[in-house]
């Protein structure tokens, strides 16, 4: 008896990271939690409202823990490139509010957690407050309190995760 070699009828292909982020989320729209863009050569992943932060807080909900664990640390994990994480607010309740510190504790927040816990380098982050001066929508305080990571093309030097 001769059995004849098995030889593959294609050449296998890699799943590009848009295409496996659709595989694991389901189609555009279907969670409306996480946005993944990409801008400029550049991932761009929106988490946020009422599913990440309670108004006023940096304290990261259960749920908002669930979320970056199971849709943002896959996209950025076994990768060299720097991440950035923008701490995001709802506009002001009053005129002496500082919403500085609160935008970056929760960028600080979200770092905190994608490195204790989700096992990625601390020293591929960099923290941005952006405040509240870049609304998604004004008329929806639950949007604006968000992060954004970009993960971008500059890369830190040693090993990935």
């Amino acid at each position: 008896f001769n059995q004849s070699p098995t030889r593959p009828t294609m050449t296998p292909q890699r799943t590009s990271q848009e295409e496996a982020n659709v595989l694991r989320r389901g189609p555009p729209g279907k969670r409306s939690e996480v946005t993944t863009l990409v801008e400029d050569d550049r991932q761009k992943i929106i988490i946020g409202g009422e599913d990440l932060f309670r108004p006023g807080s940096a304290e990261l909900s259960a749920k908002g823990k669930r979320l970056l664990q199971n849709d943002v640390a896959p996209d950025l994990k076994g990768l060299r490139n720097r991440v950035e994480v923008k701490g995001n607010t709802a506009q002001a309740t009053n005129e002496t509010q500082d919403l500085w510190p609160l935008g970056y504790a929760r960028a600080y927040s979200v770092m905190r957690y994608l490195v204790d816990s989700c096992g990625l380098e601390e020293k591929r982050f960099r923290l941005i407050s952006a405040a509240d001066n870049e609304p998604r929508d004004p008329g929806n305080p639950a949007l604006n309190r968000r992060v954004e990571i970009v993960m971008t093309e500059a890369q830190v030097g040693g090993s990935g995760e």
